[in-house]
């Protein structure tokens, strides 16, 4: 995917040298487990991201690749993730989801 300029994340953030916030790829990495494995949005929340690292600042226009390891054990799934720019390593860490339903 590609982090569009007028991506409403990089208001603010920051005026003249504008990084897509840490939070906006952590969202990012949310919607990409419930997408990838059809899960409910309604049903699924975030419990907690652990073991997350950010090496690089990702600017507007980054092609960003997002990596999945997905284990589900009944109402609890973990989710490893790496982000990716080309080549290039620029995050990871490990989002566990639980169900409500």
């Amino acid at each position: 995917m590609v982090l569009r300029p007028d991506s409403p994340w990089f208001d603010g953030h920051f005026p003249g040298n504008p990084i897509f916030p840490g939070l906006g790829l952590l969202a990012l990495v949310e919607e990409a487990v419930l997408r990838g494995l059809e899960l409910p949005r309604a049903a699924w929340a975030a419990e907690r991201f652990k073991r997350v690292r950010f090496r690089k600042a990702l600017r507007p226009g980054a092609r960003l690749e997002i990596r999945l390891a997905c284990t589900r054990d009944g109402g609890s799934l973990r989710a490893e993730f790496q982000l990716r720019e080309g080549e290039e390593d620029v995050g990871r860490g490990v989002l566990v989801m639980v169900s409500g339903a």
